[in-house]
């Protein structure tokens, strides 16, 4: 029997792909980093909604690591490549990569919410971990426990805006396609400007 063309197979991956997720074959067709973040964001933002779907099914992950592993199970079940690692300190760095180009990754920063302190400490490991100038985008992703998501986001909004942390540069920007979620840019020591996406996982 003839071995069908190496074309042939990649075809029929992609469409497959393309038929159960649309965020990895996005992720896999980036041609650079901006639209790499972007598709790695709407796979996030997936994977936040299937998570909040079925939060109840998930009370015993209420401590690290055990919701942002699950986000990772979810994006790499998506054929997506990301990684966890939990750190000394109570958070779970994440990573997200190109399949094919692994210069263009994600870098991301995972926490149970513990109030505003707690995530600007997550937003300076995050910008000390970029302070090399690349990747130029990362996240935080906040898991509520409790009740009140949306107001402490708006809240945690407000903190930034007003107190401009890390060399933050103007105020924050809505998400274009992110409900609740915010960026905001921040520039480095040798000059370069990262900017961070700050969302959350509704779980109350």
């Amino acid at each position: 029997m003839r071995t069908p063309p190496q074309t042939d197979r990649l075809s029929e991956y992609f469409a497959y792909l393309r038929s159960v997720s649309p965020s990895a074959l996005r992720v896999w067709a980036a041609p650079g980093e901006a639209e790499l973040f972007a598709a790695v964001e709407g796979a996030l933002w997936d994977a936040v909604k299937r998570i909040e779907a079925s939060a109840k099914q998930h009370r015993a992950l209420q401590q690290q690591p055990g919701f942002p592993r699950l986000l990772v199970q979810m994006l790499t079940s998506a054929s997506i490549f990301a990684n966890a690692g939990e750190t000394r300190d109570g958070y779970t760095d994440v990573g997200v990569r190109h399949p094919a180009e692994p210069a263009y990754a994600t870098l991301g920063e995972c926490l149970v919410y513990q109030g505003g302190e707690r995530h600007r400490a997550a937003c300076r490991r995050l910008l000390d971990r970029c302070a090399s100038g690349r990747p130029a985008r990362g996240f935080c992703l906040e898991f509520f426990v409790d009740p009140g998501m949306p107001e402490q986001l708006q809240a945690l909004r407000a903190e930034l805006a007003a107190e401009k942390p890390f060399d933050q540069v103007d105020a924050p920007a809505d998400h274009p396609e992110i409900d609740g979620a915010f960026v905001t840019a921040h520039r480095l020591p040798r000059g370069a400007v990262v900017e961070l996406l700050h969302l959350g996982c509704n779980l109350s």
